[in-house]
């Protein structure tokens, strides 16, 4: 299966074959192009992603050791994401597969995410579970009781959690050229003091609902004011000129918050599945599948580690390359859907605003 991801700002693709073992794999970043502009503006990343298609998809069958003739199917996803991004994608995997004659299969982007664990990890994550998506553009908890029976618990109101680290990240002049928002924030954290981060604390968002929907835009605004009260104390044009200390202490406090609300969010949410499942006090724990990019930090992973366990559930997570957008998540899902008997299409349409309830695409009875 040949995997095709062109939703954001990585063109990503891969060959996995139907037994897991990936053949072959490459990624084109845009991050040096987004951190010229200060973002990803979607008509330059759709052109880049134009751009490179070809020299990515020469680099993954060459990691492959395999040419387009040995392909026996694409998956493409098809949403959520950039509308025109997803276009440059649906159109090359229409134009691939019809030239070969190859099944196509419309892959729904965040469903992708949240299969990942069952191809890297060992034993796979069985359903049902219960899956914590946390990517740039979406930040969700799903109970998926089998293959393509998904329901949504709760998702954010406002920012998803990955564009609240990437606006953090602009304000305190993290350098995004050397990687994500997120990872910018992380490190910065990491190098906090103690008397840094005593000094500055943000309120846990939405810690009084009892529901299990998330928000970040609260938080991102008062970073951001905070930050802006430190400069003008500091005598400096903008919180990116602050001491490294004072910024580190900001991007610490900033993260607390922010996974203090997503360990609240999610251990309402492990508590609802296991009564909505009807599970016995006695039944194995439950599955938590962390996905998306901002699964890749290392700080929320130690902090879920621990609330899981004390929730009556167990953390899978994935390996950190898999972890962004990529091809090789894509294929696996193409994967799964030709063994669920999911039809292939005669051609992909394109949805911006595909939900995870669509995620399946003309199953056979």
């Amino acid at each position: 299966m040949l995997g095709i991801e062109t939703t954001f700002d990585d063109t990503g693709i891969a060959l996995v074959r139907g037994d897991g073992t990936v053949l072959g794999e490459a990624v084109s970043s845009q991050r040096r192009l987004n951190s010229q502009f200060g973002g990803t503006v979607p008509s330059l990343a759709a052109e880049a992603h134009r751009a490179r298609f070809r020299g990515v998809l020469a680099d993954a069958l060459a990691d492959a050791g395999a040419t387009l003739a040995d392909v026996d199917a694409v998956a493409v996803a098809v949403g959520p994401g950039l509308s025109a991004c997803l276009r440059v994608g649906g159109d090359l995997a229409n134009g691939l597969a019809a030239a070969a004659g190859l099944p196509l299969y419309a892959v729904n982007h965040l469903e992708a995410h949240l299969l990942t664990a069952r191809l890297t990890e060992q034993p796979p994550p069985t359903f049902p579970f219960v899956s914590l998506l946390v990517t740039g553009g979406n930040t969700q908890v799903i109970l998926a009781e089998a293959f393509g029976r998904y329901t949504l618990l709760g998702q954010t109101l406002d920012d998803a959690i990955g564009e609240a680290f990437d606006k953090t990240a602009r304000t305190l002049g993290v350098d995004l050229a050397a990687g994500s928002g997120g990872a910018g924030v992380e490190t910065l954290a990491a190098a906090a003091t103690a008397p840094a981060t005593s000094a500055i604390r943000f309120s846990i968002p939405m810690k009084s609902h009892d529901s299990m929907d998330f928000s970040f835009s609260g938080l991102k605004t008062a970073l951001a004011t905070r930050a802006a009260t430190e400069a003008a104390a500091a005598g400096v044009d903008a919180p990116a000129a602050l001491p490294l200390a004072t910024r580190a202490g900001l991007a610490a406090a900033f993260q607390d918050a922010a996974f203090g609300h997503v360990l609240d969010k999610t251990k309402r949410a492990l508590a609802h599945a296991r009564a909505q499942l009807a599970l016995p006090d006695d039944a194995p724990p439950l599955p938590l599948v962390l996905c998306g990019g901002v699964s890749a930090n290392a700080a929320l992973r130690v902090e879920l580690e621990a609330a899981t366990a004390d929730a009556g559930a167990t953390l899978v997570t994935t390996p950190l390359r898999l972890c962004t957008d990529n091809g090789v998540m894509i294929a696996w899902a193409g994967l799964e859907h030709m063994a669920a008997g999911t039809e292939p299409v005669d051609h992909v349409v394109t949805d911006p605003r595909l939900v995870l309830t669509h995620a399946s695409f003309s199953t056979k009875p």
